[in-house]
């Protein structure tokens, strides 16, 4: 295709350079951009503004670095984090152990097997908020002492509970009081394991985010870096190929327009010799 592009360019700017010499003008400037279109515009950020947006583009690299460490930095914390994977199904698995022991509780009091099982997940949903809200740093101390002293009285009256329960006509008070502890810390045990597992989890999962808002601005640093390098390359490029074109099409100008004005003139037709007129007879004095 090429080829051919460039034998329709020799034979046009041959026929415009014929044109232009039959005329007696040498317009070898006008003729190429005419053909060719206008140069394209060189690459200068010393006096373009566009320019100087794309050089400051590809150059600024302080942002693209700063993203990549930041990147590493935060790889390096998601390598020290627990697996999301593992910890959910741990914190389920915790959560499933209090609700039973709620429920195996709220049995031991006197509920139906069914109501047990509803209200037990009520109570096992709330020992669990409370201890996470318990082991949060308060932010706001009023509602954190509130926070603290219901989940106090929780502690105190399942205590009481587990005494209740365990309590016989032939152990003395230490013995009960002391089952009821181990059943308390059976119960509210799998609670603050599970705030634990789930605070790391979420921390994890906060850690992961923050990497995939890094990676995902550091990717569009880097392409915006790339596509200014583009532009310029290509800008580049488009004005060397109009260059060599137009050296081309200078070339075949040059050379047509000279043959066509040393070309020999051709020879004039030779004018048609009118006759010459006929003689008139010669009056003599016998006539």
């Amino acid at each position: 295709m090429t080829i051919f592009l460039d034998l329709f360019l020799r034979f046009r700017i041959a026929a415009m350079a014929r044109a232009d010499a039959a005329r007696g003008i040498d317009n070898e400037l006008a003729a190429v951009t005419t053909l060719l279109g206008p140069a394209p515009r060189d690459f200068d950020p010393l006096k373009n503004d566009e320019d100087r947006r794309l050089q400051h583009q590809r150059l600024d690299t302080t942002l693209r670095d700063e993203l990549a460490e930041d990147q590493h930095a935060r790889e390096a914390a998601r390598a020290a984090e627990v697996s999301p994977l593992a910890a959910v199904p741990l914190a389920v698995l915790l959560f499933l152990i209090e609700w039973w022991a709620s429920a195996r509780v709220l049995i031991g009091q006197g509920s139906e097997p069914a109501a047990a099982v509803v209200l037990g997940a009520a109570l096992a949903s709330g020992v669990f908020a409370l201890a996470g809200y318990c082991a949060r740093t308060p932010t706001r101390k009023g509602v954190y002492l509130v926070v603290v002293a219901a989940f106090a009285l929780l502690v105190i009256a399942l205590t009481v509970l587990r005494v209740h329960e365990v309590a016989t006509d032939d152990s003395d008070l230490p013995t009960d009081l002391s089952s009821g502890v181990v059943l308390l810390v059976l119960s509210l045990g799998p609670a603050f394991l599970g705030e634990v597992v789930l605070r790391k989890a979420a921390s994890a999962l906060r850690v992961r985010r923050d990497l995939t808002t890094v990676e995902r601005q550091l990717r569009a640093q880097e392409a915006t870096i790339a596509e200014a390098d583009a532009a310029v390359e290509r800008r580049t490029e488009e004005r060397e190929a109009w260059l060599r074109t137009s050296a081309i099409a200078r070339a075949a100008y040059r050379r047509a327009w000279d043959l066509a004005r040393n070309a020999p003139l051709p020879d004039p037709p030779n004018p048609r010799v009118p006759p010459a007129p006929a003689e008139l007879p010669i009056a003599t004095d016998e006539a």
